[in-house]
This record gives structure tokens, sequence and C-alpha cells, in this order.
């Protein structure tokens, strides 16, 4: 009867041992598994290997995914060797595309997966996420930027307005920047709402005062763009140029007592 005890005994402990022995781990992204980037940017993620297991192994890690047009993503080192109740760590590396290939707003769920090379039955995943940045910019252009006029006489450009720059729907607004102008009339065309690489034209027109001096004057036509998630509005710029006419001077012919101002001929 005691050999039987002490035999039951040491068949608990080999099954007991044996429940206890084995491969198990777990994966995650601990930290900032939520990131955004602007087109062109890489974002880094630190993935993490937990040895949960009783056993040193090695691991497989991958990502079972779709890889947005234009974009890349990666894991590196590819594998880790961990010896049972150690942790580790992997970079997960996503490119964004270019802004023809990074909608903003557009959000990719990323799957990671960790494969156990000592029991292929032993697979854990984790999960990420890429968000796109709603970038701005547009580009002013005109087949005129020189326009000579007579004093109190306007002057009109037509300008370009193009989004290539953003990667989202714009809404620009528009200014000018000038000295020596104080006097002068400018008429702004009213905001423009353009859709990713669309095109539209706006009319700008400046007209000297009366006593505009003649000469040429340089004025920044400007176009400024909503604002980015950290605040900037982006801005473009053309300089378009008014070249102010020299008015005819005045003589003065008496006759007797009377006299008159005709203009010079």
């Amino acid at each position: 009867i005691s050999l039987t005890f002490v035999l039951a005994g040491l068949f608990f402990v080999l099954i007991s041992g044996g429940a206890e022995a084995g491969y198990a781990h777990s994966v995650s992204v601990p930290e900032d598994s939520q990131q955004e980037g602007k087109p062109d940017e890489t974002l880094t993620y630190i993935i993490e290997v937990d040895n949960t297991g009783s056993e040193n192994d090695d691991y497989s890690l991958g990502l079972s995914t779709s890889i947005p047009t234009g974009w890349a993503m990666y894991i590196l080192p590819s594998t880790i060797s961990l010896s049972d109740g150690n942790k580790g760590t992997v970079t997960l590396y996503v490119e964004i595309g270019d802004r023809s290939n990074a909608t903003g707003g557009y959000s990719k769920q990323i799957s990671i997966w960790c494969q156990s090379d000592g029991d292929s039955s032993n697979n854990e995943s984790a999960g990420a996420v890429s968000k796109v940045l709603k970038i701005y910019g547009t580009t002013l252009s005109s087949s005129t930027t020189l326009v000579n006029v007579d004093p109190n006489n306007a002057a009109t450009f037509s300008i370009t307005v193009t989004n290539d720059k953003g990667n989202f729907a714009d809404e620009v607004t528009f200014s000018q920047d000038s000295t020596g102008t104080d006097d002068w009339t400018f008429t702004l065309p009213g905001k423009a709402n353009l859709a990713v690489d669309a095109s539209t034209t706006v009319s700008f027109s400046v007209t000297p005062d009366i006593e505009a001096l003649a000469g040429l004057k340089s004025i920044s036509f400007v176009g400024t763009s909503l604002a980015e998630k950290d605040g900037n509005r982006p801005v473009s710029t053309i300089t378009i140029t008014v070249k102010v006419n020299q008015l005819p001077a005045l003589q003065t012919d008496k006759v007797g007592s009377s006299s008159s101002d005709v203009e010079a001929g």
C-alpha cells in the first residue's frame, strides 16, 4: 500500500510538471498603437513579445494585412529568440505613401502575427492603426503678371489656383501684401473651394489712386489654406506688378487777364 501511494505521488508530480511545460507567448503593441502621420512620413511601432511558456523559443513575425498602393510596411528584425519568462521587442515600420496615395483622414488597420517555432499551433496576433493627417497647400500662377494702367483705373489679373500640395479638399481665402498703397483700391476674390488636384481661376483688381506716382509697384497676392492639425495654415504667393503710367503734364495758356489749364499735346 505504501509503495502504491509513493508511485501515485510520483505520477502526479510527473503529470503536473508535464502540464506546466510547453510553448506559450503573447504579442502586443503596448504603447502608441494608434499613430498619425503625413504623406511620405514613416511611423514606428514597438512590438513586444513575451515568452510565457516554460521552454526557450524562437518567434517569427509578419503582417496579415494588405498594404496600400505606394505604402511600405515591414518588421525588423522579423525573428526573435527568447528564453522562458523573458520579453523582447521588434519594430514595425509604416512608410505612408505620397499625397496621391494617402488621402487625408484615411485609417489603415494593421494586423501583426507572431508564430512560435517550437509549436506551430502557437500563433498570436496584435493590432495597430496608421491614420493619414490632412495636409493643405496650393500653387498660384498667372499668364500675365505685369499690367500697365493709368492712375484711378483698374488693373485686373487672372490668377489660377491649384490644389496640388494637399491631400484633401481645401478652402482658400485671399489677401494682398504691398507697401506704399494705402490710397489704392484692391478688389479681392471670394473663397475658392477646391478638390485635390483641382484648379480654378480667380480675378484680382488693383486701382492706383489718382495721385499715384508713375512707376512699378510689386504686390504679393496671397492664398491661405485651411488649418492643419497643428494649427498651421499653409500659404501660397504670387507677385504681380502694376506699372502706373505717367499722365501728360498740364500747361497754362494765358489770354489777357484770364488763364486756363489745358492738357499738353
